[in-house]
This record gives C-alpha cells, structure tokens and sequence, in this order.
C-alpha cells in the first residue's frame, strides 16, 4: 500500500518467475511472460525483469530434428544424408528413410535430402512379345512384338521361339499366333 501522513509504505514482494516489478516504487507487480509453446525461454525472469522468449528454430526442408526443443533450449536440426534420409517440408520431423523400390520396380526419381525416391511399376512384356531391353535400377524395360514366323508364349521372355514348319507330308491343323505355335498333322 501506498503511505499516508500517518504511515509508512508497506511494500509487497513479487513472486519470482511468476511476478516482477520494474521500479522501485512500483504499486503493483506485472506478470511475467508465459512462452508459448513453439518458444523456449532465452532469459529467465527474476524479481526485477521480464522473462525473454524466442520463437525455436523449424528445420528446412533437408533437415531433421536431432534434438528436440525444451522450455529452455532451441530445437536442433541436422542435414539428412540425401539417398538415405529426407524431409521434404520444413517443420520438426526427423528424417525419413528413404523408399526402396521393390524388384519389380524401377527408380523414376532419384532420392536427395529433401525429396524421396519415386518408383514405378516395371513394364511386363506380354505373351506375344519379348524383352528388347532390360531393365535397370532407373530405367523401365522395352518389349517389342515378336517377328513373323515366330512366337512366345510366355511373358517377359528374352526372345520369341521360331515357330514350326510343316514338312511336305504334313498339313497346318492350328495356325501359327503370335502366343502359340503352329500344329501341324500327317496327312493320310
């Protein structure tokens, strides 16, 4: 309270990290800051000044969280290692493994810090056709029809199979397809 003419100033105390007062003569303790909660507190407040708080860091794109942040200290990010770990937005995930491609998939896009590995399903060559190229980690297989006068029955086959030729004492019973071969029968 404040004095009179008949009495002295009766001072109270302010309640350390929950009140301060400024002035020596303050009337009224003021509360202290409450940080919120993506802030940490970078100076603690005591009897006679306010607590400090700063707003934590958020990780780039690229970057983990390593440590998380605490009431007081700042959160800690670290540099995924691109082609194993990523983030791809900013924010307080820890990186990510990257995807793997299964074996029947292909590489489309390759994985760095901040962005994943995309696969895409393999090309399977049909009956009818046959593999003209390979596939590898990053890059689809090609197939091709098979040529007249053969065939493959099978899928994702390395070459068609020449198809059957009737001898002179024969005749064609089934004709040749591009999935099957010819039939051919004795004639009588």
């Amino acid at each position: 309270t404040n004095h009179t003419a008949t009495s002295n100033r009766v001072c109270g105390n302010c309640s350390l990290g929950s009140t301060y007062g400024m002035s020596t003569n303050a009337f009224a303790c003021l509360s202290t800051t409450v940080c919120a909660s993506h802030q940490y507190q970078t100076i603690a407040a005591t009897l006679t000044s306010d607590r400090t708080c700063v707003n934590t860091t958020i990780c780039n794109p690229g970057e983990g969280e390593s440590i998380a942040p605490t009431a007081t200290t700042n959160r800690q990010c670290t540099a995924c290692v691109s082609g194993v770990n990523f983030t791809a937005t900013a924010g307080t995930a820890a990186c990510a493994p990257v995807r793997v491609c299964t074996s029947l998939e292909y590489q489309t896009t390759a994985p760095s810090a901040s962005v994943n590995r995309v696969c895409a399903a393999l090309t399977n060559c049909s009956a009818g056709s046959y593999i003209t190229t390979n596939h590898t980690a990053i890059s689809n297989r090609a197939c091709s029809p098979c040529p007249d006068a053969t065939y493959q029955a099978g899928i994702n086959s390395f070459a068609c199979v020449g198809a059957t030729n009737c001898t002179a004492w024969q005749y064609q019973t089934i004709a040749l397809t591009p999935t099957a071969d010819r039939t051919c029968a004795n004639t009588t």
